[in-house]
């Protein structure tokens, strides 16, 4: 990557590699047993493939976490607290010299080798669906809102309700209803995808649900309105949409 100030970012392809489980019930042989569940790794590998700018910080780390679980279609979210772990190939390196990144000095490692050789094939990040669910990551809210409630036990729900005094609920429906503005305002005439026109440029830029979530909730702070959303969003989230605009499409 260049240090240059005058020079764009460099673009990085990234191929993902994530092993996925498939559950398995075994009805009980004799009366009185119980049902067992267990997990089973699936021979297949799921790969999905992205391009992504590189930088050290922990804003970027971040962003590139939860970039990968969008490119997987996986319904969870990172936040400074909470991430899981990743192994980083960066050619020319073998798989064996993969880089295991689950702090942010491992991913100043992966970046510093990035920017220190010439990476002329794909960036290869193996992930694992257990090792990701096993951290207990918060679910991105527009994912968490259709099915949190089937997740969580009777005493869980019975917790959270005492907890929060119907507060929660009453945020999530005011949120619910700033993005259904948001939604209806930047909806595309011709599928069903989201974008933001650059006031100065009238480029487009691709929003992700997960996206409009943050600039939502921004919203109900009183920090921003329904037609600004530039220097708004977290950092992370600014960092998502920049990729999301140079690679073209972003999966929600």
């Amino acid at each position: 990557m260049s240090d240059s100030a005058d020079d764009e970012p460099t673009s990085y392809t990234v191929q993902v590699k994530l092993t996925t489980y498939s559950k398995v019930t075994k009805a009980p042989r004799k009366k009185g047993q119980t049902t067992t569940t267990s997990w089973k790794k699936n021979p297949r590998i799921k790969s999905k493939e992205l391009d992504y700018n590189f930088q050290d910080s922990d804003e970027n780390y971040i962003a590139f976490l939860n970039a990968l679980l969008m490119a997987c279609s996986l319904k969870f979210s990172v936040t400074p607290t909470r991430r899981f772990t990743i192994s980083v190939q960066v050619p020319p390196a073998l798989k064996a010299g993969a880089i295991d990144v689950d702090k942010l000095s491992d991913y100043s490692r992966v970046v510093a080798k990035i920017a220190s050789g010439t990476v002329d094939k794909a960036i290869t990040v193996y992930m694992d669906e257990q090792e990701i669910k096993r951290k207990k990551l918060p679910k991105r809210q527009e994912d968490a809102q259709d099915d949190s409630q089937d997740d969580l036990t009777d005493e869980d729900k019975s917790a959270s309700d005492d907890a929060n005094g119907g507060e929660l609920s009453n945020l999530e429906r005011e949120l619910a209803r700033i993005r259904g503005l948001l939604e209806e305002k930047y909806r595309s005439d011709h599928d069903n995808t989201f974008a933001y026109p650059d006031p100065v440029s009238g480029e487009l830029w691709p929003l992700t649900l997960f996206m409009m979530k943050e600039w939502a909730r921004n919203i109900y702070d009183g920090k921003a309105t329904i037609s600004v959303i530039r220097d708004l969003l977290s950092p992370s989230i600014c960092l998502l949409l920049e990729n999301a605009r140079s690679h073209g499409t972003a999966d929600a």
